[in-house]
């Protein structure tokens, strides 16, 4: 089962260490909402397979010098950076971000 892009985004943000209360509100839903999906199977699974990506990525740049770790590190954070971004610009308006840079949904 495919999980929502609104529940995609917070898997994302959760998988980088973000609290659930930091997500809940970025989201713009109820920390009951976020623990409820916190429940469900397929969702924490999207969560770890994130988090084994990332450190997957760190890991891949690790060699000999202390300066690949920082670049591994800032190159997974922008590839996961704009997987989020493109997961903003698939909403379909159902829901409204609180940052302002993003996009606002549409009510009707």
């Amino acid at each position: 089962m495919s999980l929502s892009a609104q529940k995609q985004l917070a898997a994302c943000h959760l998988a980088m260490g973000r609290s659930s209360v930091d997500v809940a509100k970025y989201l713009n839903i109820s920390e009951r909402q976020l623990h409820r999906w916190k429940e469900q199977p397929d969702f924490m699974a999207e969560v770890t397979t994130i988090e084994e990506q990332l450190r997957l990525k760190i890991s891949q740049g690790i060699d000999e010098s202390g300066d690949a770790v920082a670049n591994a590190i800032i190159r997974s954070s922008r590839l996961l950076d704009q997987a989020v971004d493109v997961l903003e610009q698939t909403l379909e308006g159902d829901w409204q971000l609180k940052d302002l840079s993003t996009v606002e949904g549409d009510y009707e």
